[in-house]
């Protein structure tokens, strides 16, 4: 048995003495700690589950170890409030663009008497032709691209995802175009979000659980004005 310790868990402090046992494959909790977490211990077929109250669940994820690597508190956490979000909202697959049906199309303003950006399209690897092509599949169905002709170019780059691979053990791909030369070519735009360090400011100091969400092909979520649309024209397999 070991000394009383200080035990903190979120805002929550508590003296309590610990049983230490090197033969116990999982860190158990006795009954006077269950007591002072106000958890709930219940039993069914499928086994035995803690419950604890749902704001303490990210604090108390870091006291059970059972592997001497802990589970991370910034895991996954199952929640009920999951299940009043609608599905639509949800990516189904890693191509998906959830567009913004109320968001303005972006005109582009560019600087006139100046050539258009025309940059030919660098030879890629046979890999590379090949994995790009399920995501600009994806992309032409759901008709962020569309096939064109336009006197503007600029080569994409296949970068591949580290790590991804589909269903058939193929690496995965992302869509990445080269567009400095448009960058040269059109009026800059005021940005429309805030520096970064100012939203960092604004968290609370004592601020200690975060919501992360991954936005599923942002970048092309606003349209392009139609105008606009032959700026970012590209070549793929001999195809604009």
């Amino acid at each position: 048995m070991s000394e009383p310790c200080s035990l903190t868990i979120g805002p929550l402090t508590e003296e309590h003495a610990f049983l230490l046992s090197p033969s116990t494959p999982v860190n158990l909790m006795g009954r006077d700690l269950l007591c002072k977490l106000n958890a709930t211990i219940y039993c069914s077929p499928e086994g035995v589950f803690v419950d604890i109250p749902h704001n303490q669940a990210p604090n108390f994820l870091m006291m059970l170890t059972t592997d001497g690597q802990g589970i991370n508190p910034d895991s996954k956490l199952e929640s009920v409030e999951l299940d009043q979000v609608p599905t639509s909202l949800w990516a189904s697959h890693s191509n998906e663009v959830g567009k913004l049906l109320t968001a303005e199309p972006v005109r582009i303003r560019y600087k006139h008497g100046r050539p258009y950006p025309r940059v030919s399209q660098y030879p890629l690897s046979q890999e590379a032709e090949e994995g790009i092509a399920p995501v600009i599949s994806s992309l032409l169905e759901q008709g962020v691209l569309i096939r064109t002709q336009s006197v503007c170019n600029t080569p994409i780059l296949p970068v591949k995802k580290e790590g991804k691979f589909d269903d058939q053990g193929r690496q995965i791909y992302r869509f990445v175009q080269d567009l400095r030369a448009v960058n040269q070519f059109v009026i800059p735009r005021f940005p429309v979000v805030p520096n970064p360090a100012t939203i960092l400011s604004s968290i609370p100091a004592g601020a200690k659980c975060f919501s992360v969400i991954d936005l599923c092909s942002a970048f092309f979520s606003i349209p392009i004005d139609k105008d606009s649309q032959f700026l970012f024209a590209f070549s793929y397999k001999g195809s604009s």
